[in-house]
């Protein structure tokens, strides 16, 4: 086998790997990592219960969206007709097609399926390429472009809200209105395709 012959074979190898690599990790956005820090805001008025929710929510991404995490800490004040205050904390981390459920209250850690995340891994297809696809077969409509924190948003009405996505893909601001109930956040910090530490994604000790 001559040297040429050798090197393509090698080089044949290579690609080979590297495909089978890329199709077991799930890309879920066209940007390599982010950090996005958002102010929770909600609240209406039902039948003379009034109900206010204040809060904070993040998301962290790695390796094009393969790995992930959203936590959210919120107070929801109700007056009126009853006056209670309840605090909500969640937390999931998905990783490629696993997800990862904290219930702060039981402190135990439930593990599920991503259904979509794992046809995508089957087929070995672009997760993020299709993003405008899978909006629409939702039900989606694209309506026109803002900016949020400087960054150029597609605006989506979808579910009866709407939703600014960065590049297609990351939610920097979102609102909706069920019921007479207005819930949403907006990004009031975000950075793109920096170094994310580990401990980002790291779930309790359960």
């Amino acid at each position: 086998m001559t040297r040429t012959v050798k090197f393509l074979t090698l080089l044949m190898a290579l690609i080979l790997m590297t495909t089978i690599a890329q199709a077991k990790t799930v890309k879920r956005y066209s940007l390599e990592s982010g950090m996005i820090e958002y102010k929770v805001i909600g609240g209406g008025n039902i039948l003379g219960v009034i109900s206010e929710t204040k809060g904070r929510s993040t998301l962290y991404f790695k390796n094009y969206g393969a790995v992930t995490l959203e936590e959210q800490e919120t107070t929801t004040t109700m007056s009126g007709m009853v006056s209670k205050e309840d605090k909500a904390h969640t937390m999931k981390k998905i990783d490629n097609a696993a997800v990862y459920t904290v219930d702060f209250e039981n402190k135990k850690i439930n593990k599920g399926t991503d259904p979509i995340a794992s046809q995508y891994l089957a087929s070995g297809k672009n997760m993020s390429a299709d993003s405008d696809a899978q909006l629409r077969k939702m039900g989606g409509k694209k309506i026109g472009t803002e900016k949020v924190l400087g960054y150029s948003c597609d605006v989506w009405s979808i579910l009866g809200g709407k939703q600014w996505l960065y590049k297609g893909q990351v939610p920097l601001r979102v609102e909706a209105v069920i019921m007479g109930m207005k819930s949403g956040m907006v990004a009031v910090q975000a950075s793109f395709n920096k170094s994310v530490p580990d401990s980002k994604f790291q779930l309790p000790d359960y």
